[in-house]
């Protein structure tokens, strides 16, 4: 049996959507190892963010704060 990862860019997209707008949002089938620095971004801007093993909720925690982010390859930033 072999199971396919989940799109590390896709599930950050709808993460990052969600805390642009001052949304709260629930995604299911994410790898959390392979957030870290989109994670660490999120917590950065005041974005409150709850893992649960594959599951990771965001939602608003006041004033978004601006950060500086450089795309690297894997682990970085995408």
């Amino acid at each position: 049996d072999y199971s396919v990862i989940p799109d590390r860019i896709e599930a950050g997209t709808f993460l990052v959507a969600a805390a642009a707008t001052g949304g709260h949002l629930t995604l299911k089938g994410v790898e959390p190892k392979h957030q870290g620095a989109l994670f660490d971004k999120l917590q950065k801007c005041n974005v409150q963010l709850k893992v649960d093993g594959s599951t990771v909720t965001v939602s608003p925690n006041g004033t978004l704060r601006p950060v500086e982010i450089v795309t690297e390859t894997f682990p970085g930033f995408a």
